[in-house]
Protein backbone atom coordinates (compact mmCIF):
# COMPACT_ATOMS: atom_id res chain seq x y z
CA UNK A 1 0.00 0.00 0.00
CA UNK A 2 1.43 3.50 -1.04
CA UNK A 3 2.19 6.41 1.30
CA UNK A 4 -1.04 8.06 -0.16
CA UNK A 5 -3.79 4.86 0.56
CA UNK A 6 -2.53 4.61 3.88
CA UNK A 7 -3.26 8.32 4.87
CA UNK A 8 -6.12 8.33 2.66
CA UNK A 9 -8.79 7.42 5.03
CA UNK A 10 -7.83 9.84 7.54
CA UNK A 11 -7.11 13.02 5.74
CA UNK A 12 -9.99 14.34 6.93
CA UNK A 13 -10.15 12.93 10.48
CA UNK A 14 -12.02 14.17 13.44
CA UNK A 15 -9.45 13.23 15.75
CA UNK A 16 -7.63 16.31 15.98
CA UNK A 17 -4.59 14.25 16.37
CA UNK A 18 -4.97 11.93 13.72
CA UNK A 19 -5.58 15.17 11.52
CA UNK A 20 -2.53 17.20 13.02
CA UNK A 21 -0.11 14.00 11.93
CA UNK A 22 -1.34 13.71 8.64
CA UNK A 23 -0.88 17.49 8.24
CA UNK A 24 2.75 17.35 9.08
CA UNK A 25 3.26 14.60 7.34
CA UNK A 26 2.38 15.60 3.85
CA UNK A 27 3.94 19.12 4.45
CA UNK A 28 6.96 18.66 2.06
CA UNK A 29 5.31 15.60 -0.09
CA UNK A 30 5.21 16.96 -3.79
CA UNK A 31 1.84 14.46 -4.82
CA UNK A 32 -0.75 15.17 -2.14
CA UNK A 33 -4.15 15.48 -4.66
CA UNK A 34 -5.64 18.89 -5.27
CA UNK A 35 -8.91 17.54 -3.69
CA UNK A 36 -7.32 16.62 -0.68
CA UNK A 37 -6.01 20.51 -0.28
CA UNK A 38 -9.13 22.09 -1.08
CA UNK A 39 -10.80 20.19 1.16
CA UNK A 40 -8.79 20.39 3.99
CA UNK A 41 -8.86 24.11 3.55
CA UNK A 42 -12.71 24.02 3.29
CA UNK A 43 -12.29 22.19 6.98
CA UNK A 44 -9.89 25.24 8.34
CA UNK A 45 -12.92 27.52 8.05
CA UNK A 46 -15.59 25.15 9.47
CA UNK A 47 -13.72 23.47 12.16
CA UNK A 48 -11.54 26.31 14.40
CA UNK A 49 -9.49 23.87 16.17
CA UNK A 50 -7.66 22.66 13.29
CA UNK A 51 -7.78 26.15 12.05
CA UNK A 52 -4.30 27.05 12.32
CA UNK A 53 -2.73 23.48 11.75
CA UNK A 54 -4.64 23.38 8.50
CA UNK A 55 -3.47 26.30 7.47
CA UNK A 56 0.59 26.49 8.72
CA UNK A 57 1.00 22.96 6.96
CA UNK A 58 -0.56 23.17 3.49
CA UNK A 59 0.57 26.68 1.68
CA UNK A 60 3.49 24.47 0.00
CA UNK A 61 0.48 22.72 -2.10
CA UNK A 62 -1.24 24.40 -5.31
CA UNK A 63 -4.59 25.50 -4.80
CA UNK A 64 -7.30 25.56 -7.65
CA UNK A 65 -9.80 27.96 -8.21
CA UNK A 66 -12.53 26.13 -6.02
CA UNK A 67 -9.79 26.48 -2.84
CA UNK A 68 -9.03 30.25 -4.05
CA UNK A 69 -12.51 31.13 -3.29
CA UNK A 70 -12.70 29.38 -0.19
CA UNK A 71 -10.09 31.35 0.94
CA UNK A 72 -11.43 34.67 -0.39
CA UNK A 73 -14.78 34.38 1.07
CA UNK A 74 -13.61 33.68 4.88
CA UNK A 75 -9.98 35.49 4.73
CA UNK A 76 -12.09 38.21 6.68
CA UNK A 77 -13.15 36.21 8.87
CA UNK A 78 -9.71 35.43 10.32
CA UNK A 79 -7.93 36.26 13.72
CA UNK A 80 -5.55 39.12 12.91
CA UNK A 81 -2.50 36.74 14.07
CA UNK A 82 -3.29 33.65 11.61
CA UNK A 83 -4.00 36.62 8.17
CA UNK A 84 -0.08 35.59 7.33
CA UNK A 85 -0.90 32.22 7.30
CA UNK A 86 -3.06 32.53 4.43
CA UNK A 87 -0.46 35.12 2.15
CA UNK A 88 1.44 32.05 1.31
CA UNK A 89 -1.20 30.51 -0.96
CA UNK A 90 -1.73 33.47 -2.58
CA UNK A 91 2.04 34.08 -3.60
CA UNK A 92 1.90 31.44 -5.13
CA UNK A 93 -1.09 31.20 -7.44
CA UNK A 94 -0.65 30.56 -11.02
CA UNK A 95 -0.33 33.86 -12.67
CA UNK A 96 -4.06 33.54 -14.86
CA UNK A 97 -5.74 32.51 -11.79
CA UNK A 98 -3.59 35.46 -9.41
CA UNK A 99 -4.65 37.60 -12.41
CA UNK A 100 -8.57 36.80 -12.53
CA UNK A 101 -9.07 37.57 -9.27
CA UNK A 102 -6.88 40.47 -8.37
CA UNK A 103 -9.10 42.94 -7.34
CA UNK A 104 -9.54 40.65 -4.47
CA UNK A 105 -6.26 39.63 -3.70
CA UNK A 106 -4.44 42.94 -3.87
CA UNK A 107 -5.03 43.99 -0.40
CA UNK A 108 -3.33 41.07 0.66
CA UNK A 109 -0.12 41.21 -1.59
CA UNK A 110 2.78 43.72 -1.90
CA UNK A 111 2.44 45.44 -5.18
CA UNK A 112 5.63 43.85 -6.21
CA UNK A 113 4.30 41.11 -7.09
CA UNK A 114 1.68 42.15 -9.78
CA UNK A 115 4.75 42.78 -11.90
CA UNK A 116 5.83 39.00 -11.63
CA UNK A 117 2.64 37.70 -11.91
CA UNK A 118 1.74 39.58 -15.49
CA UNK A 119 5.04 38.86 -17.00
CA UNK A 120 4.28 35.20 -16.38
CA UNK A 121 0.60 35.65 -17.58
CA UNK A 122 1.28 37.93 -20.41
CA UNK A 123 5.29 38.39 -20.95
CA UNK A 124 7.01 37.04 -24.11
CA UNK A 125 10.35 35.32 -23.91
CA UNK A 126 12.82 38.54 -23.72
CA UNK A 127 10.76 40.53 -21.14
CA UNK A 128 10.66 37.45 -18.62
CA UNK A 129 14.51 36.60 -19.08
CA UNK A 130 15.05 40.28 -18.56
CA UNK A 131 13.27 40.57 -15.46
CA UNK A 132 14.78 38.15 -14.16
CA UNK A 133 18.22 38.92 -14.79
CA UNK A 134 17.31 42.37 -13.26
CA UNK A 135 15.99 40.68 -9.95
CA UNK A 136 19.13 38.26 -9.74
CA UNK A 137 21.53 41.35 -9.87
CA UNK A 138 19.46 43.11 -7.06
CA UNK A 139 19.57 39.87 -4.93
CA UNK A 140 23.39 39.59 -5.28
CA UNK A 141 24.04 43.77 -4.90
CA UNK A 142 21.92 44.30 -1.82
CA UNK A 143 23.10 45.25 1.62
CA UNK A 144 20.12 42.12 2.95
CA UNK A 145 17.97 39.82 1.82
CA UNK A 146 14.49 40.84 0.34
CA UNK A 147 12.21 38.07 0.56
CA UNK A 148 9.58 39.49 -1.96
CA UNK A 149 12.53 39.70 -4.33
CA UNK A 150 13.78 36.65 -3.84
CA UNK A 151 10.22 35.26 -4.14
CA UNK A 152 9.58 37.28 -7.55
CA UNK A 153 13.20 35.44 -8.76
CA UNK A 154 12.10 32.02 -7.71
CA UNK A 155 8.47 32.49 -9.35
CA UNK A 156 9.98 33.77 -12.95
CA UNK A 157 12.73 30.97 -12.69
CA UNK A 158 10.21 27.72 -12.16
CA UNK A 159 8.43 29.53 -15.68
CA UNK A 160 12.06 29.40 -17.31
CA UNK A 161 12.75 26.45 -16.80
CA UNK A 162 8.96 24.91 -17.31
CA UNK A 163 9.33 26.75 -21.22
CA UNK A 164 13.12 25.74 -21.79
CA UNK A 165 14.08 29.40 -21.68
CA UNK A 166 16.91 28.82 -19.57
CA UNK A 167 18.42 25.11 -20.89
CA UNK A 168 19.37 22.27 -18.91
CA UNK A 169 23.05 22.65 -19.87
CA UNK A 170 23.03 26.15 -18.96
CA UNK A 171 21.09 24.95 -15.26
CA UNK A 172 24.30 22.94 -15.50
CA UNK A 173 26.67 25.82 -16.30
CA UNK A 174 25.68 27.67 -13.33
CA UNK A 175 25.85 24.74 -10.85
CA UNK A 176 28.95 23.60 -11.74
CA UNK A 177 30.86 26.96 -11.42
CA UNK A 178 29.42 27.48 -7.58
CA UNK A 179 30.03 23.76 -6.82
CA UNK A 180 33.51 23.82 -4.96
CA UNK A 181 32.27 27.21 -2.99
CA UNK A 182 31.25 27.25 0.59
CA UNK A 183 28.63 29.66 -0.38
CA UNK A 184 26.99 30.39 -3.52
CA UNK A 185 25.73 33.32 -5.65
CA UNK A 186 21.86 33.72 -6.00
CA UNK A 187 22.12 32.74 -9.19
CA UNK A 188 23.51 29.26 -8.84
CA UNK A 189 21.39 29.12 -5.60
CA UNK A 190 18.04 29.80 -8.93
CA UNK A 191 19.80 26.66 -10.49
CA UNK A 192 19.48 24.19 -7.30
CA UNK A 193 15.70 25.29 -7.58
CA UNK A 194 15.07 24.78 -11.30
CA UNK A 195 17.14 21.46 -10.63
CA UNK A 196 14.46 20.26 -8.91
CA UNK A 197 11.65 21.81 -11.18
CA UNK A 198 12.96 19.81 -13.91
CA UNK A 199 14.41 16.55 -11.79
CA UNK A 200 17.60 16.66 -13.33
CA UNK A 201 19.40 13.41 -12.05
CA UNK A 202 22.41 14.45 -13.28
CA UNK A 203 22.78 16.70 -10.20
CA UNK A 204 22.05 14.51 -7.63
CA UNK A 205 24.71 13.93 -5.78
CA UNK A 206 25.76 17.91 -6.02
CA UNK A 207 22.21 19.04 -4.67
CA UNK A 208 23.53 16.54 -1.87
CA UNK A 209 26.43 17.37 -0.88
CA UNK A 210 24.91 21.35 -0.88
CA UNK A 211 23.22 19.99 2.05
CA UNK A 212 26.07 20.79 4.41
CA UNK A 213 26.30 24.01 2.99
CA UNK A 214 26.06 26.86 5.88
CA UNK A 215 23.61 28.58 3.66
CA UNK A 216 20.42 28.05 5.15
CA UNK A 217 18.60 29.44 2.05
CA UNK A 218 20.70 27.30 -0.47
CA UNK A 219 20.33 23.92 1.67
CA UNK A 220 16.20 24.59 1.72
CA UNK A 221 16.28 24.71 -1.78
CA UNK A 222 18.40 21.63 -2.04
CA UNK A 223 16.09 19.68 0.55
CA UNK A 224 13.58 21.07 -1.77
CA UNK A 225 14.97 20.11 -4.61
CA UNK A 226 15.90 16.57 -3.90
CA UNK A 227 12.23 15.94 -2.27
CA UNK A 228 10.68 16.48 -5.66
CA UNK A 229 12.81 13.47 -7.24
CA UNK A 230 11.09 11.18 -5.03
CA UNK A 231 13.65 8.46 -6.36
CA UNK A 232 15.57 5.90 -4.37
CA UNK A 233 18.43 7.55 -6.37
CA UNK A 234 18.51 10.65 -3.82
CA UNK A 235 17.98 8.36 -0.94
CA UNK A 236 21.37 7.31 -1.44
CA UNK A 237 22.61 9.87 -2.23
CA UNK A 238 21.65 12.05 0.70
CA UNK A 239 21.71 8.87 3.45
CA UNK A 240 25.91 9.78 4.40
CA UNK A 241 24.52 13.10 5.58
CA UNK A 242 22.12 11.83 8.10
CA UNK A 243 25.60 10.75 9.73
CA UNK A 244 26.76 14.48 9.97
CA UNK A 245 26.04 17.33 12.10
CA UNK A 246 26.04 19.72 10.18
CA UNK A 247 23.49 18.40 7.25
CA UNK A 248 21.30 16.67 9.48
CA UNK A 249 18.61 18.71 9.79
CA UNK A 250 18.35 18.36 6.07
CA UNK A 251 19.10 15.18 5.34
CA UNK A 252 16.49 14.11 7.78
CA UNK A 253 13.97 16.48 5.82
CA UNK A 254 14.47 15.11 2.65
CA UNK A 255 14.37 11.36 4.10
CA UNK A 256 11.08 11.86 5.80
CA UNK A 257 9.40 12.85 2.73
CA UNK A 258 10.34 10.55 0.27
CA UNK A 259 7.97 8.21 0.62
CA UNK A 260 9.34 4.83 -0.26
CA UNK A 261 10.46 1.89 1.46
CA UNK A 262 14.40 2.48 0.37
CA UNK A 263 14.05 6.03 2.42
CA UNK A 264 12.53 4.22 5.22
CA UNK A 265 14.77 1.97 5.60
CA UNK A 266 17.85 4.39 5.85
CA UNK A 267 16.11 6.10 8.61
CA UNK A 268 16.01 3.33 10.63
CA UNK A 269 19.25 2.27 10.23
CA UNK A 270 20.34 5.54 11.21
CA UNK A 271 17.98 5.71 14.36
CA UNK A 272 20.07 2.06 15.16
CA UNK A 273 23.57 4.05 14.27
CA UNK A 274 23.57 6.91 16.61
CA UNK A 275 23.34 7.34 20.33
CA UNK A 276 22.32 10.61 20.70
CA UNK A 277 19.26 11.08 21.90
CA UNK A 278 17.80 14.59 20.48
CA UNK A 279 18.45 13.09 17.01
CA UNK A 280 16.73 9.64 17.77
CA UNK A 281 13.72 11.38 18.45
CA UNK A 282 13.71 13.85 15.55
CA UNK A 283 14.07 10.14 13.68
CA UNK A 284 11.65 8.41 15.06
CA UNK A 285 8.78 11.49 14.32
CA UNK A 286 10.66 11.23 10.45
CA UNK A 287 9.97 7.30 10.52
CA UNK A 288 5.99 7.53 11.80
CA UNK A 289 5.57 10.04 8.92
CA UNK A 290 6.53 7.34 6.52
CA UNK A 291 3.67 4.89 8.05
CA UNK A 292 5.42 1.62 7.52
CA UNK A 293 4.48 -1.65 9.52
CA UNK A 294 8.11 -2.68 9.31
CA UNK A 295 9.27 0.65 11.06
CA UNK A 296 6.67 -0.70 14.03
CA UNK A 297 9.90 -2.77 16.06
CA UNK A 298 11.83 0.11 16.11
CA UNK A 299 8.77 2.57 17.15
CA UNK A 300 8.20 0.39 19.91
CA UNK A 301 11.62 0.09 20.97
CA UNK A 302 11.90 4.19 20.81
CA UNK A 303 8.61 4.77 22.97
CA UNK A 304 10.59 2.56 26.13
CA UNK A 305 12.94 4.57 26.14
CA UNK A 306 13.25 6.02 29.72
CA UNK A 307 14.81 9.41 28.77
CA UNK A 308 13.18 11.74 26.05
CA UNK A 309 15.28 14.72 24.04
CA UNK A 310 12.37 17.37 24.11
CA UNK A 311 12.92 18.21 20.72
CA UNK A 312 10.13 16.20 19.98
CA UNK A 313 6.77 15.54 21.70
CA UNK A 314 6.39 11.59 21.55
CA UNK A 315 2.72 11.07 22.60
CA UNK A 316 1.06 12.30 19.57
CA UNK A 317 3.63 11.12 16.98
CA UNK A 318 2.98 7.43 18.51
CA UNK A 319 -0.52 7.90 19.05
CA UNK A 320 -0.61 8.95 15.15
CA UNK A 321 1.61 6.14 13.77
CA UNK A 322 -0.11 3.26 15.56
CA UNK A 323 -3.96 4.52 14.98
CA UNK A 324 -3.08 5.51 11.24
CA UNK A 325 -1.75 2.30 10.60
CA UNK A 326 -4.28 0.02 12.67
CA UNK A 327 -1.88 -1.51 15.28
CA UNK A 328 -2.63 -1.99 18.76
CA UNK A 329 -0.65 -0.78 21.56
CA UNK A 330 -1.30 -1.05 25.33
CA UNK A 331 -0.14 2.75 25.57
CA UNK A 332 -2.85 4.41 22.88
CA UNK A 333 -5.46 5.80 25.65
CA UNK A 334 -2.24 6.95 27.48
CA UNK A 335 -0.76 9.11 24.63
CA UNK A 336 -3.81 10.15 23.42
CA UNK A 337 -4.86 11.37 26.93
CA UNK A 338 -0.97 12.88 27.07
CA UNK A 339 -0.99 14.92 23.80
CA UNK A 340 -4.71 16.12 24.50
CA UNK A 341 -3.58 17.36 28.16
CA UNK A 342 -0.46 19.46 26.57
CA UNK A 343 -2.41 20.51 23.37
CA UNK A 344 -5.44 22.06 25.89
CA UNK A 345 -2.33 23.64 28.15
CA UNK A 346 -1.21 25.83 25.04
CA UNK A 347 -4.91 26.84 24.65
CA UNK A 348 -5.27 28.14 28.29
CA UNK A 349 -8.48 26.80 28.80
CA UNK A 350 -9.85 28.77 25.39
CA UNK A 351 -11.60 27.70 22.51
CA UNK A 352 -9.75 29.61 20.08
CA UNK A 353 -6.90 28.00 18.35
CA UNK A 354 -3.53 28.40 19.79
CA UNK A 355 -1.37 31.47 17.95
CA UNK A 356 1.90 30.08 16.41
CA UNK A 357 4.04 32.07 18.70
CA UNK A 358 2.91 30.57 21.75
CA UNK A 359 3.63 27.61 20.91
CA UNK A 360 7.45 26.72 19.03
CA UNK A 361 7.49 22.95 18.22
CA UNK A 362 9.91 21.60 15.72
CA UNK A 363 7.53 22.34 12.81
CA UNK A 364 6.31 25.61 13.43
CA UNK A 365 8.30 28.77 11.90
CA UNK A 366 11.30 29.69 14.17
CA UNK A 367 10.61 32.60 16.74
CA UNK A 368 13.72 34.66 15.77
CA UNK A 369 11.02 35.84 12.57
CA UNK A 370 13.50 34.12 10.01
CA UNK A 371 10.55 32.40 8.08
CA UNK A 372 11.59 29.17 8.36
CA UNK A 373 10.79 26.19 10.25
CA UNK A 374 12.10 25.70 13.79
CA UNK A 375 13.84 22.46 13.32
CA UNK A 376 15.75 24.32 10.52
CA UNK A 377 16.74 27.65 12.46
CA UNK A 378 17.18 28.13 16.38
CA UNK A 379 15.86 24.78 16.97
CA UNK A 380 18.31 23.11 15.17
Amino acid sequence: MTFLDTIQPHVLSNDFLIQQQVLHSIEEYPHVPEEWITNLIKKAFTNRELQTEILMYTPKHSVNEEALQVLLKNVNTLDSSLLHLVVPFFENLPASLALTYRDQLEPYLDSRYWRIFELEGNGVKEDVLGAYEELVSLLETADSFDHIVYFQAKYLAKNIAGKGWLTKEKIGELLKKDKRKKWYSFSATLAVYMAGVLRLEEHIPQLAGILAKPDDTLAGEASTALIAFQSDEVVKAVAPYLAKDDSFVYALSVLEYIKTEASAQVLMNAYNQTDNLANQDMIFEAIAHHYSKDSALVMKKHLENEYQSGMVELEPVAYGYFKILGLHHRDLSFWKQVALENEMEFREGSQTPIVVEEKVGRNDPCICGSGKKNKKCCGK
